[in-house]
């Protein structure tokens, strides 16, 4: 599950390169079916990506989904059923879908830059948000083993509750008074 604003800082091409090396093209041997799928959720944003003509150019229109802007209600749904939140941006002011993410029990793969490994703690794989293969790798680390899923999972609501509104208004507070 990817959810923001689509636009070029949220690094979604290379998040649907890396899912094409690692998800979209490996089908399970029984059935034939592509286990994962990508699914985004998100208003456009500026910069006019493209996002379903690079996913045609990658041949993902059967496992990647653009959902656009969904309802609180839709989007605690998929929070819930995503099998990770994939949210590699190049900058973020802070990355309230991470939280929302771990709030719901859900791993994370984020940058390892800007806010995001504060927020993601060790409830998340952080990659290289300028390397495709980077990005691979995590996803891979994640999609491959439900062991890491199930401890990235255990850690994320304690890694999300550290973080409320009461805090950072005290936190801001503080600084004001300071």
């Amino acid at each position: 599950l990817f959810v923001g604003t689509l636009e070029p800082r949220k690094n979604l091409g290379r998040l649907l390169q890396a899912f094409a090396q690692v998800a979209c093209n490996t089908p399970d041997a029984s059935s034939g079916i592509r286990p994962f799928q990508l699914v985004l959720a998100g208003a456009r944003g500026w910069g006019g990506q493209q996002i379903e003509a690079e996913i045609s150019n990658l041949g993902l229109g059967a496992c990647v989904h653009v959902l656009g802007r969904v309802t609180d209600e839709k989007l605690s749904t998929l929070y819930k059923h995503a099998v990770c939140l994939a949210m590699p941006s190049l900058d973020e002011g802070f990355g309230l879908p991470l939280l929302e993410a771990m709030a719901h029990g859900t791993p994370v793969l984020t940058s390892r830059v800007a806010s995001m490994p504060e927020v993601a703690g060790d409830a998340g794989v952080l990659v290289d948000p300028l390397s495709v293969n980077s990005i691979a790798a995590g996803l891979n680390e994640i999609l491959a083993s439900p062991e890491t899923r199930a401890r990235l999972a255990a850690q994320a609501m304690g890694q999300a509750r550290k973080f409320t509104w009461q805090r950072a208004a005290e936190e801001t507070l503080k600084i004001l008074l300071s």
